[in-house]
C-alpha cells in the first residue's frame, strides 16, 4: 500500500515539474491601465488646512486618490482617500497662505494619472491662533497655563523647565481640542 502512494506522489511531482516550464509572473489587475483624472469642484479652506472636493471619473481600475503637497520647506506630505469618497483634507500647514497641491488619480496596479493641480490657501493655523492667547501665571509649586483654542483643533501644550546645565526639560503635556484650557 505504501508503494503505491509513494508512487503517485512521485507521478504526481513529475507531472507538476514539467507543467511548469516557465515562471509565470502574476501582476495586479490593470497592471498598465493608467486611471482617468479627477475633476475639482471646490476647495474650502479653513484653519492650518483646505478641503479640496472633486468628481471622481467614471474608471474601473481607480483605486484611491492621493494628494501630493508641501506644507513646510523640505517636508513633501501626502494624503489619500479611497474611491468611496469625493473630498480629501490636505493640514499641517506652517502659515497662511498660498500652496499647490497635486491630486493623482492611482489604480489597482498603483499607476498614476497625470496630476491635477489645485491651489489652497489655508488660514492661520491653530497653534499660532493658540499662541496669541497663550497666559502663564505663576502658581504654588509652579504655573498655572490658559489659553483659548477657537477652532477646537487637538493641541499638546507642553510646559518645560530651564535645567542647571542649561538643557530643557519637559515637566507637563497637556492634550486638547477644547475651546478653553487651563492647566498647572
Amino acid at each position: 500500500m505504501k508503494k503505491v502512494i509513494y508512487t503517485t506522489l512521485a507521478a504526481v511531482l513529475l507531472l507538476g515539474m514539467s507543467a511548469c516550464k516557465s515562471a509565470d509572473v502574476i501582476k495586479p489587475l490593470g497592471a498598465s491601465v493608467v486611471p482617468a483624472q479627477v475633476t475639482i469642484t471646490d476647495v474650502v479652506n479653513r484653519s492650518g488646512q483646505a478641503i479640496i472636493y472633486y468628481d471622481l471619473p467614471n474608471d474601473k481600475n481607480l483605486k484611491y486618490v492621493k494628494a501630493v503637497f508641501t506644507p513646510r520647506e523640505g517636508d513633501e506630505m501626502s494624503v489619500n482617500a479611497s474611491y468611496f469618497t469625493d473630498s480629501l483634507i490636505v493640514n499641517g500647514f506652517k502659515e497662511a497662505g498660498e500652496y499647490e497641491v497635486y491630486l493623482y488619480s492611482v489604480s489597482f496596479g498603483e499607476n498614476y494619472s497625470e496630476p491635477v493641480k489645485v491651489k489652497v490657501n489655508p488660514e492661520t493655523p491653530p497653534y499660532q491662533l493658540v499662541a496669541q492667547t497663550l497666559k502663564c501665571v505663576q502658581s504654588f509649586g509652579g504655573v498655572n497655563v490658559s489659553y483659548e483654542n477657537p477652532t477646537k483643533a487637538e493641541l499638546s501644550v507642553s510646559v518645560e523647565k530651564l535645567e542647571s546645565d542649561g538643557t530643557w526639560s519637559e515637566v507637563n503635556t497637556n492634550y486638547s481640542s477644547v475651546d478653553k484650557v487651563t492647566f498647572s
